[in-house]
């Protein structure tokens, strides 16, 4: 009789998408997507169902029965906490025993998937998605973050936040208290959102106003790209690491969605951090959150 390989499942579920990878050994057999997913949003119960069902559906696509997945590794949006992590953690083991289950950060899902600098130790994250992190870690282990407090309270540089920031700006013109511009026309006659979501599904449209020219929208993501590195300037700070060569990895579809966020932020990064080195991800975050859960098993990531 054959034996049958058991299945790893790797989850990076964001504000707007959830990135499911169903890894058969060193061989990914899919790649799923699907809506995404915020523990401190939606709360942690809601979370758990959306992310049973989203793996459900990636083992349907892979053809791969759930009975054989022996990893479940997650890292989630809203997932900072250790109470979310043990609530979602609880509930995915439920769902998958014997699993061995792991749940994080989105940020630390994608931290680990940040090659090595110079020393193999020190690295960080930027994160700029629906919401928008900056998280670093030095050669010990010890880890800072800045950012990801949420919608109403920050996220600054995030896609949510640009075009929040926009559709502000827009609304402005349309009473007379701005110039009109060409953000203005664009967004003539949309119903504002009223989430995170929802504002960053506008993202693409500002976008377009930028590589355009207007004036409006080139200086928002200019601002975002600061605040970005401002972000990225505190975390490193808190573990005196501004001067210490290291890579910084960018990710989010923030990042993905606009050339010139990425010219923005890298430019202002060499004014308040010049020794970190921008980066792109050596591995996927819904890849190397299983590093994360074979390393804390102690086995080879």
């Amino acid at each position: 009789m054959t034996r049958m390989r058991p299945i790893a499942i790797g989850v990076d579920a964001g504000g707007t998408k959830t990135r499911i990878a169903v890894l058969d050994g060193q061989r990914r057999l899919a790649s799923h997507s699907e809506r995404g997913i915020n523990a401190a949003t939606v709360g942690a119960h809601t979370a758990a169902d959306a992310l049973v069902h989203a793996i459900g559906q990636a083992c349907s696509a892979a053809a791969c029965p759930i009975e054989r997945i022996t990893e479940v590794a997650v890292g989630i949006a809203g997932a900072g906490t250790p109470a979310i992590q043990r609530a979602l953690t609880d509930a995915l083991q439920r769902a998958f025993d014997p699993a061995r289950v792991l749940v994080t950060s989105d940020a630390e899902a994608a931290l680990a998937g940040v090659g090595p600098g110079p020393d193999g130790g020190a690295r960080a994250i930027v994160i700029a998605g629906t919401g928008s992190i900056a998280l670093a870690r030095d050669a010990s282990g010890a880890t800072a973050r800045s950012g990801g407090h949420g919608f109403l309270l920050g996220d600054e540089g995030s896609a949510a936040w640009i075009a929040r920031e926009a559709v502000r700006m827009a609304r402005r013109a349309q009473d007379g208290r701005a110039d009109a511009t060409i953000l203005a026309e664009r967004f003539a006659g949309k119903v504002s959102p009223t989430d995170a979501a929802g504002f960053a599904s506008l993202y693409p449209l500002v976008v377009e106003c930028a590589n355009a020219g207007d004036a409006i929208a080139v200086e928002l993501f200019h601002t975002a790209g600061v605040e970005l590195a401002r972000a990225a300037e505190a975390a490193l700070r808190a573990l005196d690491l501004l001067s210490t060569p290291l890579p910084l990895g960018m990710n989010g579809g923030a990042f993905g969605g606009s050339a010139l966020l990425r010219t923005e932020f890298t430019q202002a990064l060499k004014g308040v951090a010049p020794t970190a080195i921008p980066t792109e991800l050596e591995v996927p975050p819904e890849i190397a959150v299983l590093r994360l859960l074979r390393t804390a098993d102690g086995a080879q990531p």
